[in-house]
């Protein structure tokens, strides 16, 4: 495996992101702390010894608990313990989950905030814990069940069946014979290779012991990361739920507050230049409740609560802080709340963060300071492009430097190829013959229209079928050229498809799956060994791996 650094492919196009990741604009006074900076750590350090309230020894339980559920190996369930130490930080990171492990990112999220763990874990004399949140309360379905990868006749795109209706959050969606037929459609459509049987064995193995498709991902994460000690939270295992239900009560009460901070955060982030990517709507509750299975987002006044959507499900403030107490799985985070509710439950030192979440937390500092809380440390996920041997192949025959491929035109290169192969010079033989018939056909028509002044329209309407004709056989012609150099053809379009699948970043198209059926299992664990933090790479490089 050979690691690469390429400059100038963004992670983002976002001005936000571009300024966080250069350190310049505005963006250094919404979220201060200077992930390059190491004293940036050590003053987030010294914070959460002075404000971190959480309860250790019940979330190290918890934590315990859950990992335990989902089959981590023993280094997790150690890493977990250590949580209970009142010197204990951790690094956070986490993910929709998604079918079958989700998008490549995901795997990028979780190796960057293991290797940033150990790093300030040795920086700073303390244990500092990877942790993983696995956001199972999410409902949206059709974002998790796709996947996509690279196939022999084009990309392979497989979605789970079994949509449910409405609004379902994936941690209260059982593992079905949705996942079964799309386990025999995903082995179907995967290579075969050494690995692939023991994968889909895996896969199954994993399905059937879990109860709902949050913890199918849980057990796939906690398989693949078993020797770095990656620690898994789902908010909604009972013991989690309960640590929340504080917070839950917390929002509730003071959800007027929430609302004319968010709102104001966001006036700022706009008055700093950059678009808004929070949905704000004046009097949201910023909680979700589950009414009949159905995880419905909460309005309120200060005096009731109610389904936004649906207000005659109304009920008095008070009587819904009682439930939470009580009942606090009725209850839910949504996008704002979410952040604050990890630092709620963690002594988190660092977020690992896409390009995304680090715009959303620009907006999020005062409704942080609502719950006398600051956002962490935000840190860049590692951004990177797996390249296979036969890629690398491609690449070298065809002279196709990475610059060309992430910064170039991948449709003008193939033009490109097609004249450098071209011994005839199609474009130049047809344009000299096209010049000569247009003269021809002007002096043809000179002569002949003091015949008949009517001769003149017929003559310029037969010059346009000629040219048409003409531009007919240039294409019929280009066609063949193309035909007989099919191969070269083939070869840089498979490059283009395994790259920049569709034009976008390979990371945030194809699955990790059809990776660990080509290389195995140990892919993640041999990552986490080779690719530089992004604070060594450079914060705004592209990682180019070479698969062996």
């Amino acid at each position: 495996m050979r690691v690469e650094k390429l400059e100038g492919v963004a992670l983002s196009t976002s001005p936000a992101v571009l300024d966080f990741l250069r350190r310049t604009g505005p963006i250094r006074q919404r979220l201060t702390y200077n992930p390059f900076d190491p004293s940036s750590f050590r003053a987030r350090q010294r914070y959460l010894q002075e404000h971190y309230r959480g309860d250790r020894r019940a979330l190290s339980a918890a934590l315990i608990e859950y990992n335990r559920h989902i089959g981590a190996g023993p280094e997790a369930l150690r890493n977990a313990e250590r949580l209970a130490a009142p010197e204990a930080l951790a690094v956070v990171t986490g993910q929709q989950a998604g079918v079958a492990g989700g998008p490549l990112f995901t795997l990028y999220k979780a190796i960057t905030a293991i290797q940033l763990a150990r790093q300030q874990s040795e920086a700073l004399g303390v244990p500092v814990i990877p942790v993983f949140w696995v956001a199972g309360e999410d409902h949206d379905f059709a974002e998790i069940a796709r996947v996509e990868f690279p196939g022999r006749e084009g990309p392979v795109r497989l979605t789970l069946g079994g949509a449910p209706a409405g609004r379902v959050s994936v941690g209260h969606l059982p593992v079905g014979e949705a996942v079964a037929e799309f386990l025999a459609a995903l082995e179907e459509a995967l290579p075969p290779t050494e690995f692939r049987a023991p994968l889909m064995e895996a896969l199954r193995e994993d399905a059937h012991r879990a109860g709902n498709l949050a913890d199918w991902f849980a057990r796939l994460m906690a398989r693949l990361f078993r020797e770095s000690g990656l620690v898994l939270i789902n908010p909604m295992w009972p013991g989690i739920r309960r640590l929340e239900a504080p917070f839950f009560q917390e929002v509730l009460r003071r959800s007027r507050e929430v609302d004319a901070a968010l709102a104001a955060g966001i006036e700022a982030w706009q008055a700093a230049g950059y678009a808004p990517t929070l949905d704000y709507k004046a009097g949201d509750v910023n909680l979700f409740h589950y009414v009949d299975g159905q995880r419905m987002p909460l309005a309120g006044d200060g005096e009731a609560v109610w389904v936004r959507d649906h207000p005659e499900l109304r009920w008095p403030l008070q009587d819904r802080i009682d439930l939470a107490a009580a009942a606090p799985e009725q209850f839910s985070t949504n996008v704002v709340t979410r952040a604050v509710a990890q630092g709620w439950l963690l002594p988190d030192l660092a977020l690992v963060a896409g390009p995304g979440e680090i715009q959303y937390w620009g907006q999020l500092p005062e409704v942080f300071r609502v719950f006398g809380m600051e956002p962490p440390v935000i840190y860049p996920r590692t951004s990177a492009t797996l390249i296979e041997p036969p890629i690398a192949r491609y690449m070298e025959k065809l002279s196709l430097s990475p610059a060309e491929v992430f910064q170039g035109d991948l449709a003008e290169r193939r033009h490109r190829l097609l004249e450098e192969v071209d011994t005839i010079g199609l474009d130049e033989l047809f344009d000299r013959f096209q010049a000569e018939v247009e003269e021809r056909h002007r002096r043809l028509l000179e002569t002949i229209q003091h015949l008949d002044p009517d001769l003149v329209q017929v003559g310029q309407e037969n010059r346009r079928q000629i040219l048409r004709q003409i531009q007919i056989l240039r294409e019929k012609a280009w066609q063949a050229h193309r035909q007989r150099h099919q191969v070269m053809i083939r070869q840089l379009d498979r490059t283009a498809q395994c790259l920049l699948p569709g034009g976008e970043l390979q990371e945030r198209v194809h699955t990790v799956i059809y990776y660990l059926a080509k290389y195995g299992p140990d892919l993640p664990e041999r990552l986490v060994r080779a690719l530089p933090l992004p604070a060594e790479a450079g914060a705004t490089s592209h990682l180019l791996v070479y698969l062996g």
